[in-house]
């Protein structure tokens, strides 16, 4: 594959972003203090897909945040999964195992914040919400429609 020269002009900015969920990493336990306490956490990666630019020329970026893995009560990856799922959960899904595999593909609104570190700017996920679901079949076929122009492309 040859990868033409090109521009990097699309950055992101503070603002709300439709995106995709489209990994969950498992990275395991971690240790961390939390209120005096030394506690052990397993954490989860969740890596969501953004696309900024225009409809035929997209540019795609990827935002992550690490979350423990629990859909308690007060969890934050509990407000990831009730976005994506588009519905508050019931007392039947945190009863049971939940399996994160269900939620890849799915699409929510991310606002981001900019925050510096080490004299660099990156992104943060501030809040995620839920895309009505008339969104949802929207967004699914664009992004099918470009998927589609840009095989095209490769064709001609």
């Amino acid at each position: 594959m040859i990868i033409p020269a090109g521009k990097f002009s699309e950055t992101l900015k503070n603002g709300t972003y439709k995106a995709v969920l489209f990994d969950v990493v498992d990275i395991g336990e971690k240790t961390s203090t939390f209120e005096g306490k030394e506690v052990t956490q397993r954490k989860a990666v969740f890596c969501y897909e953004i696309q900024i630019g225009d409809f035929l020329e997209p540019f795609c970026t990827t935002v992550t945040e690490e979350l423990t893995a629990s859909i308690s009560g007060k969890a934050k990856m509990r407000l990831h999964v009730e976005a994506l799922l588009g519905r508050n959960l019931v007392s039947e899904d945190v009863e049971a195992d939940f399996d994160t595999d269900d939620l890849l593909g799915r699409n929510v609104f991310l606002d981001i914040t900019m925050q510096g570190k080490d004299g660099k700017e990156y992104p943060r996920i501030a809040a995620v919400r839920a895309l009505p679901e008339e969104d949802q079949e929207l967004f699914t076929a664009s992004k099918r429609f470009i998927h589609k122009y840009i095989e095209d492309q490769r064709v001609a």
